[in-house]
């Protein structure tokens, strides 16, 4: 039985998402004084909010690119987004 893999741009938002989630939820439990469970939700928001980001980041990169005559520089995918979230997810289980 062979294993579907992922390709790496989304296996680097799902490290990227978690590592945000880790380092939000750590912040809002440590540095706030947040409860658990409220940190662990800082985690999973942040993670998906920097995901959107990122896609909206690289659609604004395309449209200067496009307005100067190149190329564009950025896919733009919201699976990206996804992939982002669900690293944070991840976070949230863990």
């Amino acid at each position: 039985m062979t294993l579907p893999m992922l390709p790496q741009d989304k296996a680097n938002h799902f490290v990227y998402g978690l590592a945000i989630a880790i380092v939000a939820a750590y912040a809002a439990m440590v540095v706030l004084g947040w409860s658990h469970q409220q940190g662990k939700w800082v985690g999973v928001v942040a993670a998906a909010a920097f995901g959107v980001a990122k896609e909206g980041f690289d659609y604004v990169m395309n449209k200067r690119s496009a307005a100067a005559g190149g190329p564009p520089v950025h896919t733009v995918d919201g699976m990206d987004a996804l992939a982002t979230a669900a690293g944070g997810l991840v976070a949230w289980v863990a």
